[in-house]
């Protein structure tokens, strides 16, 4: 909880030429219109307002009127690029991702005028994303969430384990990004990964993380699940399920971490700021929830709630029954007999 809560101050933005290695030229013209020139070079581009009327139009000039003198703009300019249509560019006053630019585009977009308007940029592009990302991620969010309850349910017979696997989930993806924000976007200990503290968070890593991250938490989950299940149902008490289920599943959770922490260790050594990023939340998501969630927290939980566990309301048994997952193992008289060595032909 500790380490996620720097995702409360995370910040999302499109990025500029921070994200790229401080060799590359485009990273070093970049430092020195900061040293030379500090207002342009927080300019992350225009702000294009499309009207729908020709540069003469009263309307169209108060409007113009109107962004110009806004605070979070610096310059306009116009075009008319056809007999009816004009382009605006408005320069806004300081990142695109800062306050100063959002305000403007609001009031654009706000701005009632006898003709459509558009607007685009990379200011209206960060709004647009992130105004998707309110109305759709917590669907994507309830979908995930409510795909795995009913699998693990159908898995485990349980309506506790398959809560508890995705509260710990979120623990584990929480954890990962609130580390990112801490590196990247605050800058702390980001010169040991070879970048610097930017303000914000590229706008393609929360969703990429927190994704990923969740999937292969919930691999482990199963791994774990299906020996501590195999014990239960053998007949042994629910500490001793706990104890087998993490004695068997210890070194296959382990190997498995490790090689997948070891790819996605080779993204922190790139050279783009956002597939860093990816990479370290990836890593420590996968390192916390192989560790901490896995050897601790989950047979902690489990340990205290015993049978309840395996605790399911009488009017899902029926339910359950029908959409029950199992294992199946070989009856005895079908034991798969020992394979006769193979022999290459001569």
């Amino acid at each position: 909880v500790t380490i996620a809560l720097p995702v409360f101050g995370m910040r999302i933005a499109l990025g500029d030429p921070r994200m790229l290695p401080s060799s590359t030229a485009t990273h070093q013209m970049w430092d020195g219109l900061n040293t030379h020139f500090p207002e342009h070079a927080q300019w992350a581009g225009d702000i294009q307002i499309i009207a729908d009327a020709p540069a003469n139009n009263a309307s169209l000039t108060q409007l113009q009127q109107r962004v110009s003198s806004h605070p979070g703009v610096i310059r306009v300019e116009s075009e008319q690029i056809a007999p009816n249509t004009t382009l605006i560019f408005a320069t806004p006053r300081g990142p695109a991702e800062g306050d100063a630019a959002r305000d403007a585009v609001t009031m654009v977009r706000e701005t009632q005028t006898p003709f459509t308007v558009q607007v685009t940029g990379d200011t209206a592009r960060l709004q647009d994303y992130s105004a998707m990302l309110v109305d759709r991620l917590p669907w994507a969010v309830a979908l995930v969430a409510l795909g795995t309850l009913l699998l693990l349910f159908a898995f485990t017979g349980s309506v506790v384990l398959p809560i508890k696997a995705v509260l710990t989930n979120l623990l584990s993806i929480g954890a990962a990004l609130g580390a990112v924000v801490w590196v990247f976007q605050d800058g702390n200990l980001a010169g040991l990964l070879g970048t610097e503290g930017m303000g914000y968070v590229n706008l393609t890593v929360p969703v990429l993380v927190g994704a990923i991250a969740f999937g292969l938490s919930v691999d482990y989950e199963v791994f774990l699940l299906s020996r501590i299940r195999e014990r239960w149902l053998a007949g042994d008490d629910p500490h001793t399920s706990v104890a087998e289920g993490i004695q068997r599943t210890g070194g296959i959770v382990t190997a498995a971490a490790l090689l997948i922490a070891v790819v996605f260790a080779g993204f922190v050594a790139g050279g783009f700021a956002p597939i860093k990023s990816i990479g370290l939340g990836l890593v420590l998501a996968i390192v916390l929830d192989a560790t901490l969630v896995r050897m601790l927290l989950v047979p902690a939980t489990m340990t205290l709630l015993g049978r309840l566990n395996w605790w399911m309301p009488s009017r899902l048994r029926p339910i359950h029954a029908r959409l029950a997952i199992s294992e199946s193992l070989p009856a005895p008289e079908e034991t798969p007999r020992k394979p006769e060595p193979v022999t290459m032909p001569s």
